[in-house]
């Protein structure tokens, strides 16, 4: 197995520097306490990690933790295993409580992996003169290396969930940093130490693959501004390198980490690509994974779910709901799948305009979810709201109720490590408009739908998108340059343009949409709040150019919605799905320069974008799907 160790290609021996001081603090020699004599063989231990993931995938999730439990405090697998429980049910909930206990928890296993690996001055001076046995180490100070760096990934990634602030993310950058010195380690011992037990060997290269797979996946996804601090201090992301990765470790069929691999790239092919990219997951091969994970677990709510999250981002509204609903029946144990299933649902029945649906769901989870009361109590308004246009605005009862939750709405939102969520700060400036607006919004839940980008999903549903383009254009107001306007006024008229175009892209005509965006940036001056209008017209004028080879073009675009504006509307999101597109154009200029051609390119350079990383990885692997490839021993 080749490792990529930095961007560079070399191996980083040194030790000193930034990252050193920080990992002092997970590398202190914890307090020394006598080990119990009857402490379970790492073999016994990977055997009832094994037995608590089986448990774990068919939703007996206390259950899990209790195999877990006893040996927590000085087993690697057995605190990597509580660890990584706790881990997920935090990433489904977003609940300060449950992000708190979990950092403890993660804190007490690092402390406990930290005791069993071997590690030491001296090791390193060893590598430096001589390099360094590997068949010295016991099998236990083997396994307690991965679990270590693993136990370091999933504290860094809960790092930069439980804040995204530029502080935060050098902290979790360096906590990463100190987990890829441990995953380079662990990566060494599984190429050069002689494996008695090819079952023990795979389970370790699983290990391995997964963890260097997020590694390089979730750096290549970080803001800019983090990916130059990173590349000073020795490495860089490259996601193409690190879905190979991810891709082999599910590969190794019966490992240990096999189906939490299929778990991550599932989420990053279905959720995390729409949220912060550009919805363009690989639909393919999760389709694939996921149904073969579902013949060892057919019962398995997170597997059932997320088969439901991809047929829905495939527009299969249909089948998705119900394996959604399949996937809230099997279990009661956790709120927090309940609540995801229902988030989902919800956006199906919006999608085929079944308001009332919507609003079941959206109602159930304003009473029962502690994740955003003020989106759920946003949403759940605007399905009342579309329910009162629908039905001819006569209904003054509802009305009433809709300007109610509106007004609680600003009440609700929360505060997670001192820092405002920014949807709900979205959500939160379109309350008190519609308040503001004597009780109305321009197309608010169409707005909302572009917010979580979810109009890729129509495209094999043209019918939907005709009937919401439709209403869009039968509600738009009509514009006349000649006369004066105020700000609201002419921010109604721009979200008209932008949901328009947006319609007319999925669609496939392309001309019109640029004619439309093209249009609201003549307006860019005028607006007020909603500037975010521009910036995100500009990005997709981009977008668009992307997907048509135009890269020059594109980088030109994304550029200037970067820095045209800054604090609107969603920033962060924006800035996250601009990297992806200077991301992806990178990858396809350098695999087109590879490619020979009878006629030179007059110009192989491209606009020199700023929000472009500052190095670019030197070989990119493209990986193929539908079938994972084998894995060589």
């Amino acid at each position: 197995m080749q490792v990529i160790w930095s961007c560079s290609g070399q191996v980083e021996v040194s030790c000193l520097g930034l990252g050193q001081i920080f990992d002092d603090d997970w590398e202190a020699d914890p307090k020394e306490i006598e080990l119990p004599e009857e402490k379970p063989t790492v073999q016994e231990s990977i055997q009832e990690t094994l037995r608590t993931l089986d448990l774990f995938m068919n939703n007996k999730f206390q259950e899990a933790v209790d195999v877990m439990e006893p040996w927590a405090h000085c087993s690697s697998y057995h605190a990597l295993g509580k660890s990584t429980v706790y881990f997920i049910q935090t990433i489904l909930s977003f609940d300060p409580d449950d992000i708190s206990r979990s950092m403890e928890i993660l804190k007490e296993s690092v402390t406990v992996c930290n005791r069993l690996r071997r590690k030491g001055t001296l090791m390193y001076i060893t590598r430096l003169l001589r390099g360094v046995d590997y068949n010295m180490y016991t099998t236990e100070e083997v396994h307690a290396e991965l679990c270590y760096a693993e136990c370091l990934l999933l504290t860094a990634l809960l790092t930069f969930v439980a804040d995204n602030s530029f502080v935060n993310f050098i902290k979790g950058g360096l906590r990463i940093r100190a987990c890829y010195r441990a995953y380079k380690e662990a990566a060494l011992i599984l190429e050069n130490r002689r494996w008695e037990d090819e079952e023990d060997r795979r389970h370790y290269e699983s290990g391995v693959r997964m963890g260097l797979g997020i590694f390089y996946l979730v750096v290549a996804h970080l803001p800019t501004r983090i990916i130059r601090v990173l590349e000073m201090i020795g490495f860089c992301g490259d996601k193409e390198t690190g879905l190979q990765y991810l891709h082999d470790s599910v590969a190794l069929d019966g490992s240990l980490r096999s189906p939490l691999t299929a778990l991550f790239l599932l989420c990053y092919n279905t959720i995390i690509t729409y949220l912060f990219g550009l919805a363009d997951g690989d639909l393919v091969s999760s389709e694939y994974i996921v149904k073969n994970m579902l013949q060892k677990y057919p019962r398995g709510a997170l597997y059932l779910f997320l088969y439901g999250r991809l047929l829905e981002v495939k527009g299969d509204f249909d089948q998705a709901i119900n394996l959604l609903l399949d996937s809230l029946t099997v279990q009661d144990t956790w709120r927090q799948m309940r609540n995801l299933g229902s988030w989902e649902i919800m956006w199906c029945y919006s999608f085929k305009f079944e308001w009332k649906n919507a609003q079941k769901y959206l109602d159930f989870l304003r009473r029962e979810s502690r994740w955003s009361p003020a989106i759920y109590n946003y949403a759940y308004a605007l399905s009342l709201y579309m329910q009162y246009l629908e039905g001819g605005r006569t209904d003054d009862n509802s009305l009433v109720e809709i300007h109610s939750l509106m007004k609680k709405v600003p009440g609700l939102k929360q505060k997670l490590a001192g820092k405002s969520f920014p949807l709900e700060k979205f959500v939160v400036a379109k309350a008190k408009k519609f308040v503001r607006q004597n009780d109305r919004l321009l197309f608010p839940f169409f707005e909302m739908m572009y917010v979580f980008n979810v109009f890729p999903m129509f495209k094999k549903h043209p019918e939907a998108m005709r009937r919401m383009l439709s209403v869009i254009e039968k509600d738009s107001p009509i514009f006349d340059k000649t006369q004066e306007y105020n700000e609201e006024e002419v921010e109604d008229y721009c979200l008209s343009l932008l949901l328009k175009a947006m319609c007319y892209k999925t669609l496939g005509e392309t001309e019109k949409a640029e004619n439309h965006l093209h249009e609201l940036l003549q307006f860019e001056n005028d607006l007020g709040d909603d500037i975010y209008l521009a910036t995100y017209a500009m990005a997709e004028m981009g977008y668009m150019a992307l997907e048509q080879g135009q890269y020059e073009e594109a980088l030109q675009w994304l550029d200037r919605s970067c820095h045209a504006h800054t604090d609107y509307h969603l920033e962060s999101f924006l800035h996250y799905r601009i990297h992806a597109a200077i991301r992806h154009i990178q990858t396809l200029s350098s695999l087109l320069q590879q490619v020979p051609t009878s006629t030179p390119t007059p110009n192989n350079t491209l606009y020199n974008c700023s929000m472009s990383p500052a190095t670019k990885s030197a070989s990119i692997n493209i990986y193929e799907p539908p079938v994972p490839p084998s894995v060589s021993t």
